[in-house]
């Protein structure tokens, strides 16, 4: 066996240097090959929706959308949420909203999609239109004479990847519910005749007749009805456009002449859209349903 000392020689800096570099470049090329989990609440539910599982997207999105209720992404996966788990009136309702987005804003809101393994690019505002136009093209089927054939499933989940830009005119303190609960009965009630009529009012931007929709001395929460008359005026007269969608509507009897409605409402103008829960306490007020307390959550 040989005994001799081995001699330690002294590294050279450069070769050093190059060898450290070389390594650090390698991990860095390991690490773009490994999968990375999602390091965002809405990149998780995006996770969740394209392996269907709907609970985890749900459990994740609801309060998201109270977390971040200017992002119309995180409202875009919600509708995707409901359409695949047969809340359809919910999920068009707020592909509608977003699809309203005005002309001068959409193209802040632009999207990295997937289809057929290839990658693309479009506005949220188109793909919701998109979404839109098959939930009724779908429904147009199954209410047509010839029955189309049955299935559950619905169109493939797009992936998609939010752009920059600024945050979107949506705001929610509430999503639609899980549950739809509405009759033909109803609908054709005199409460709910007159909350339609409040609504067309509202969108027609008629003040006068929005405003003779509730008693005589509302006053919402200002001092007084005058007061809130002309906040009201103000704010409805001061939006080029507005469509209302009011949808599962439900019906509560408080007395023989008061009854509560509760319903989801969709609101889109040229400053705001938004989907929230709504509700009105109406009095029979000599033949006349008139609102007398309105909540929005």
């Amino acid at each position: 066996m040989d005994t001799r000392a081995v001699r330690l020689l002294p590294l050279d800096k450069k070769f050093f240097s190059f060898y450290f570099l070389l390594f650090f470049a390698l991990q860095v090329l390991a690490q773009d090959r490994i999968p990375t989990q999602p390091t965002t609440p809405l990149a998780t539910a995006q996770a969740a929706l394209e392996r269907r599982d709907w609970a985890m997207a749900e459990s994740i999105l609801e309060p998201l959308v109270k977390a971040e209720p200017k992002n119309p992404f995180v409202y875009f996966e919600l509708a995707q949420l409901y359409e695949h788990t047969n809340r359809a009136q919910a999920a068009k309702n707020i592909y509608q909203a977003i699809a309203a987005i005005p002309v001068a804003e959409k193209n802040n809101y632009v999207v990295l999609a997937m289809k057929d393994g290839k990658k693309y690019t479009l506005l949220l505002t188109d793909l919701a239109t998109e979404k839109l136009n098959s939930i009724n093209a779908s429904d147009a089927a199954s209410n047509s004479s010839t029955p189309a054939p049955a299935t559950n499933a619905r169109p493939p989940l797009p992936t998609t990847q939010a752009g920059t830009g600024q945050q979107p005119a949506i705001a929610s303190s509430t999503t639609p519910p899980a549950t739809t609960v509405s009759t033909t009965n109803s609908e054709n009630s005199a409460p709910v005749v007159a909350m339609r009529k409040w609504t067309e009012a509202w969108q027609s931007k008629n003040v006068a007749a929005y405003i003779a929709s509730y008693v005589p001395d509302y006053k919402g929460d200002m001092a007084t009805s005058a007061a809130w008359q002309k906040s009201r005026e103000q704010r409805i007269r001061n939006k080029s456009k507005i469509s209302i969608n009011a949808y599962d509507v439900q019906v509560k009897q408080l007395s023989d002449k008061e009854v509560q409605l509760d319903f989801s409402q969709a609101y889109v103008s040229d400053q705001l859209t938004s989907t929230g829960k709504k509700t009105l306490v109406m009095t029979n007020n000599s033949g006349r349903w008139l609102i007398t307390k309105e909540t929005t959550k």
